[in-house]
């Protein structure tokens, strides 16, 4: 199967995490994302991402191997089925937290880890990101982070997402370096969306699967993603709705992983 023939379903399980019903048809804004990561992704790519992995349509043609885990084996069962005509795609049941970490993992060969919003999903931030680095090899491997930004946007929204932080970029930096990375790239992403954050999350309080928030999104990814993309990197504002971030494996720092 040609890796550009990627095929997609919209059935979601009930366990799946909570997001608006409208994210999983944000094309052009997952193709936004994905834009401004391909250049550090290498040729095989462990995903620990969140949601329904819609950016993978995206990268899928880009590399040679995805391999996604999920600790539900509910999520796992819709992602390979979601993608099940691309051949270079696999889901497992796996917890990349776990001590020690699974043979197959560090036997894989892993040269990018993808974690795209879900490090705020995880308690103990630090304890995942050296779990993640014992997984890459030195002076090579390359994790890509994609985070929520301003902790003084955190609102009703994040609590529903299972948000446990957003970060500011200078917290994000400093975990990265006390973990054994090395930044290559760090940058505020769609800024636009930092104020419809603010008044859905902490002004109105909304839900994340409300039918203004679901609305809202659908007319961003149409109309406005097109405007923002080209116009984003011509004015590097400093806000964002989130934070990227392309980090190379600089030292190891784990113990009994």
């Amino acid at each position: 199967m040609s890796h550009s023939s990627t095929k997609s379903r919209d059935t979601r399980p009930a366990g799946w995490a909570t997001m608006s019903p409208s994210t999983s048809e944000g094309i052009h804004y997952y193709g936004w994302i994905v834009s401004r990561i391909n250049r550090y992704l290498g040729k095989n790519v462990l995903d620990i991402g969140s949601g329904n992995r819609t950016y993978l349509l995206h990268i899928l043609p880009l590399v040679e191997r995805v391999t996604s885990i999920d600790i539900s084996q509910e999520n796992v069962d819709f992602l390979n089925q979601r993608f099940e005509d691309c051949s270079q795609f696999r889901a497992i049941c796996a917890d990349f937290e776990q001590t020690p970490l699974p043979l197959w993992m560090k036997v894989s060969g892993f040269d990018t880890i993808l974690c795209l919003n879900a490090l705020e999903h995880v308690k103990d931030d630090l304890s995942a990101l050296r779990h993640i680095n014992a997984l890459l090899p030195l002076g090579q491997g390359v994790l890509i982070l994609q985070v929520p930004s301003h902790p003084g946007l955190y609102g009703s929204m994040d609590k529903q997402a299972g948000h446990f932080r957003r970060y500011r970029k200078s917290e994000i930096a400093t975990r990265l370096e006390q973990t054994g990375y090395k930044i290559l790239h760090i940058e505020y992403f769609n800024r636009l969306s930092t104020l419809f954050w603010w008044i859905n999350g902490r002004l109105f309080r909304r839900r994340l699967d409300s039918r203004i928030v679901s609305f809202e999104f659908k007319i961003f990814d149409r109309f406005l993603v097109p405007v923002l993309k080209p116009l984003e990197s011509l004015l590097p504002l400093p806000f964002g709705q989130s934070i990227l971030v392309a980090a190379v494996k600089q030292r190891e720092d784990y113990h009994g992983i």
